[in-house]
């Protein structure tokens, strides 16, 4: 998992720490799995926008570049395990902050395979 990305409200003053980020991070990794393929050695790098609800459940999932969700085979790989993992038991309610609800409400996860190496 290389990054995460959520969209804070304008002007809303407040936002997630770094601490926040790699506890999102932290706890997505120990569920994302690449099947064992050349996309793990191929550096896919993999968006998925997250709709969370405020018990820190997943609502939705969704790969962000759909045209080459159908057209890169490798592509497809990397974002059906980053999705299998984000639906994952242990990984499909996250611990979060309640008071930063609107920050992490919505979110980009980026996942890249080549950080499993």
């Amino acid at each position: 998992l290389a990054t995460v990305e959520p969209y804070a409200p304008r002007g809303s003053g407040s936002r997630l720490l770094m601490s926040d980020i790699n506890q999102i991070g932290q706890q997505l990794a120990a569920c994302w799995q690449m099947a064992a393929s050349g996309a793990k050695a191929s550096n896919v790098v993999v968006d998925i926008r997250l709709e969370m609800n405020p018990d820190g459940s997943v609502r939705t999932v969704e790969v962000v570049d759909k045209e080459r969700l159908v057209a890169d085979p490798s592509f497809r790989l990397v974002a059906e395990s980053a999705q299998a993992g984000l639906r994952h038991p242990r990984c499909s309610k996250l611990s979060l902050p309640l008071e930063k609800y609107d920050l992490w409400k919505s979110m980009v996860l980026s996942f890249n395979s080549g950080a499993l190496q």
